[in-house]
């Protein structure tokens, strides 16, 4: 398993790797770049498979009640998480040279 294999140092790894004749799994933030970096590493096929079909599909929904009657209308199992607001601490620009700063300065 190389991670980071989009670019740089991990896509290097894993060629090197799959050249050397290992099986290689390849996992990255940028999916784009990770599919072509299993292109390169698979030429013959053009695509990469795995046992979990459940990696194989992405789906995407405009809102929340559209994904919720897709999986009820296929009997998918599903949790839904609403995204939490951030909490916003009321500050001034003087706070920053505050003598009693919590946070050092980073510049």
């Amino acid at each position: 398993m190389v991670t980071g294999a989009s670019g740089g140092l991990g896509r290097a790894i894993a060629l090197a790797l799959a050249e050397a004749g290992a099986a290689v799994a390849v996992a990255a933030r940028s999916k784009p770049n990770l599919e072509e970096t299993a292109r390169e590493i698979d030429p013959l096929m053009g695509w990469t498979s795995s046992s979990d079909m459940r990696q194989q599909i992405e789906l995407e929904f405009a809102t929340a009640e559209e994904a919720v009657a897709y999986c009820e209308r296929h009997g998918i199992p599903y949790q839904v998480f609403e995204p939490k607001r951030p909490a916003r601490r009321a500050i001034s620009y003087s706070d920053n040279f505050a003598f009693k700063r919590r946070e050092p300065w980073t510049h």
